[in-house]
């Protein structure tokens, strides 16, 4: 199974009092069962988030600053709402840095609110001690096919 993050930022339709009702509900008719989907918004989209979870899609979001959150859809059943962030295209250190400073930077994680899920070409060794540390839980899934998928939690 090979999971894949389908971005769509409509900020700038946003910006210009545009509907972008359209071109989410088309990248969400090209999902696959175990991709993702990403929209960037300018704020928290609760309409577009009521419609997408009466098609049983479940749902994450992050404030990255003012007037950009990222909310998430996926299908697979979690326990806690789950971030995920493909690190499959960088080169080290850059996934062990990406993940930690998300951990660090988002206070849902911290809090255990909320769950991230890495997808990684190779289990990131380095990353398990670094949990550890700060009392992160985690599970590793080893998917083959180029794909090894680490969910991180916080129990509260």
């Amino acid at each position: 199974m090979l999971n894949h993050l389908v971005v769509l930022d409509v900020r700038e339709f946003l910006q210009a009092k545009q509907d972008p009702f359209e071109q989410i509900m088309a990248a969400v008719a090209r999902l696959n069962e175990e991709d993702v989907f990403e929209l960037h918004a300018t704020f928290c989209p609760d309409p577009m988030i009521k419609k997408l979870m009466t098609g049983g899609f479940r749902h994450a979001w992050l404030e990255w600053e003012p007037e950009h959150f990222v909310v998430q859809f996926y299908k697979e059943a979690t326990d806690l709402p789950t971030f995920h962030i493909d690190n499959r295209a960088l080169q080290p250190p850059e996934p062990l840095v990406r993940t930690l400073d998300l951990l660090s930077n988002h206070k849902p994680f911290e809090a255990g609110e909320m769950a991230l899920e890495i997808w990684n070409l190779h289990a990131p060794a380095l990353l398990f001690p670094e949990l550890d540390e700060r009392d992160y839980q985690y599970r590793l899934v080893d998917e083959g096919a180029d794909l090894v998928r680490v969910r991180i939690w916080r129990d509260q």
